[in-house]
């Protein structure tokens, strides 16, 4: 199973998801395989690499670019601090 993490430029994410999240029930109905958790600003999407490359396909969906590695260097170093502490406090 992949991961695909999907930053959302919008301004405003009720316009992105639709008014009782809608647009994000459109974009689970026409891909049933994958599962779909939008978090704020971020949509996470899991599956299998085929289902995923569908994204990126114009003619099926809102074309959307997608980056790899945005903020890896910050994400890994609040990991590592986040768990150098964690092995201090444990006995």
């Amino acid at each position: 199973m992949n991961e695909l993490l999907i930053r959302i430029e919008s301004d405003n994410p009720v316009e992105f998801y639709g008014i009782n999240d809608r647009h994000l029930y459109l974009i689970k109905k026409q891909f049933p395989k994958l599962k779909i958790v939008a978090r704020g600003d971020t949509l996470k999407v899991l599956g299998e690499q085929e289902e995923l490359d569908l994204f990126g396909v114009e003619r099926l969906n809102h074309h959307a670019t997608v980056e790899g590695g945005v903020l890896a260097e910050e994400c890994s170093s609040m990991l590592s601090q986040f768990f150098a502490e964690r092995r201090k406090k444990s006995p």
